[in-house]
Order: C-alpha cells, then structure tokens, then sequence
C-alpha cells in the first residue's frame, strides 16, 4: 500500500518538471528517495534471479523513466513506441475486461475522444523531452514495427549496443511466440503466451465515427505530422 501512494503521489505526468530538474523540495525528496531505493531493490533481484544483462520495462509514462534514472548502477536507453492518434484513441474507448483484476469482475479505463487526444499530446511530448537529459533515445513507430519486425527489433538492439548475432529465434513469418513475463497490468493481449500472430490493428479506420476521427485528428495534429502519419481525415 505504501509504495502504491508513493506511486500515486510521484509517477505522475504533472511531475515530470519536479524529476527532471533538481528543485524538489525536501518532503518530495524524501519520497522520491524511498520510492527510488524500492525500484532499486526490485531491479537488482529481477537481474540476481534472471541473470539477464538487459530488462525491458514496457512502462508508457515518461516519469517512470525520470525515476529510474536515479537508481545508481541502472544504465537506462529508452524505445519511444508511437502509433496513429486515431488507432489510440479508437483502442481506448473499447471496453475490455481486465484479466490482472482482483475484483469480479473490472474493466481497463476508458478516455472520451478529447481527453485520448489531449493525454496522447502530453504522453508523446514527455517522453520526447528525455534526450534533454541525455538518455538515449530511439523512437519508432508501432505500424513499421508490426510490418518488419525483424528490422525494426534488430535495429533497436544495435542502437543501444547489444549484439543482434544470435538472431530473434522468437519471430517467424507473422507471428511471435511469447514465454513467460512478468507484466502485472494492462491490455489482455500482454498476458498472452505462445505463438501470437502479428496483425495491424487498424479496426479505427471502419470502426470510428467521423466527428471523433476530426477531433483525435485536429488537436494532436502536429505530432502527427512529426511521425509520418496524414494530418487529412
């Protein structure tokens, strides 16, 4: 429960200026610093037990990041993963059960077409502040990572200087085969294990009604522009 509030108070979009610089005051700091030395203990098991030189952490908000750059030993590189505003907005207004709840029956939140909109502008541009800071930085869109995922994923491990020799024994031909993580929130498609066959979601493209595809469209529209996608509904 502790660490839940201390979640709740520090890893939050709004605080992103307070992490990032170093004008915290104390009361925060002290947080921050109680928060920070869990992270620490967890990540340090995660490698004892798994032996592993590399974790992905598949957390989306950009103070996550701002937070585990404070954990001494912790080499961080972030993969700034984005997609069409239209297909976010589209997949966040879906009801989905979600399959990690602890009650009987819970639904993963949903977001009208103005906040998906206003939440995918400030999302996007935190974390594409964190190369101020000096971390390193690759950003890559969802539809070219589905459409080649070979290149894409070899080109994410050079990046960030792993040896990409061994190959992605995990993919063939449209689909991936999935072995156990440790995800504990999120879309039922995380938990899922096995072979997962790849596929575009682009249901937004029937499945939108047109008055929200111009608003998810018109306010974040210069971001689109910036990621390659049409400004144009």
């Amino acid at each position: 429960r502790r660490l839940l509030d201390l979640r709740n108070a520090i890893d939050r979009p709004w605080m992103a200026p307070l992490l990032a610089g170093s004008w915290a005051g104390k009361g925060l700091r002290l947080r921050l610093g109680e928060y920070v030395g869990a992270l620490s203990r967890l990540y340090a098991g995660i490698r004892a037990v798994s032996g592993a030189d590399v974790v992905v952490d598949s957390s989306k908000i950009a103070t996550h990041a701002l937070i585990l750059r404070q954990i001494p030993g912790v080499d961080l590189s972030v993969v700034h993963l984005v997609r069409d505003s239209r297909g976010v907005a589209f997949s966040w207004q879906r009801q989905v059960v979600r399959k990690d709840s602890t009650r009987r029956l819970d639904h993963i939140r949903r977001y009208g077409p103005a906040s998906a909109a206003l939440r995918y502008l400030l999302y996007n541009r935190l974390t594409e502040s964190l190369p101020r800071l000096e971390l390193p930085y690759l950003r890559l869109r969802y539809e070219d990572l589905v459409a080649s995922p070979h290149v894409h994923l070899k080109r994410i491990v050079r990046r960030f200087g792993i040896d990409p020799r061994e190959g992605l024994p995990f993919l063939d031909d449209g689909s991936v085969v999935l072995g156990e993580d440790h995800t504990v929130d999120g879309n039922p498609m995380r938990f899922q294990r096995g072979r997962v066959p790849l596929r575009l979601d682009e249901e937004w493209r029937t499945g939108m009604r047109a008055v929200q595809r111009h608003l998810v469209t018109a306010i974040p529209s210069p971001l689109l522009a910036a990621y390659g996608y049409p400004v144009r509904t």
